[in-house]
């Protein structure tokens, strides 16, 4: 059962790069003609998030030292650590497209997938490093290569539930604008 589990996290992540990648590439694309004849009467584009906020890499560093102080103060931390990394995941999708942005759902699946990822492989050194610190236990390598793949393999499918809800409160906020 933990092995079909795993085989199918690990099939998710590259159909998340590819629900990521496919838009983006088709946007390129069909902006390059636009580009040869740039269109008249639009004021120019209003600025959208930074690289960083688009990764979802502030969301998935608060996800992580706020994992390391659950791990601390619960019993059980890696329910906590779930309901965490997929309100991280949400938060950053959000927070990537709470301004002008093309493509809104793919900039929010990626934000989500880069803050999940992160939030996972951030909460494994700090917390091996908190145990060295504090003597509670032997010293590790902060980050191995296991650790890499349970990050990517656990972000995927916190990333699309986490998409699946922000297409909805989108389509909702479009529509009132309307």
């Amino acid at each position: 059962m933990l092995q079909s589990a795993r085989v199918a996290a690990s099939a998710l992540t590259p159909l998340t790069v590819t629900a990521v990648l496919i838009p983006v590439a088709g946007r390129y694309v069909a902006g390059r003609a636009a580009r040869r004849r740039p269109a008249a009467g639009f004021g120019p584009p209003r600025p959208t998030a930074g690289p960083l906020v688009r990764l979802g890499v502030p969301v998935g560093l608060a996800a992580s030292a706020l994992g390391v102080l659950m791990t601390l103060l619960m019993d059980s931390p890696f329910r906590g650590l779930i309901v965490l990394t997929c309100a991280a995941q949400l938060t950053a999708a959000w927070w990537a497209t709470r301004d002008y942005a093309p493509l809104p759902i793919v900039r929010g699946l990626l934000a989500a997938y880069g803050s999940g990822a992160l939030a996972v492989m951030g909460w494994l050194p700090l917390l091996r490093t908190l145990v060295c610190v504090l003597g509670a236990g032997p010293c590790a390598p902060p980050l191995g290569l296991k650790d890499v793949y349970l990050g990517l393999t656990l972000a995927p499918p916190g990333a699309l539930a986490a998409c699946a809800v922000h297409a909805g409160l989108h389509a909702l906020r479009s529509r009132r604008r309307q």
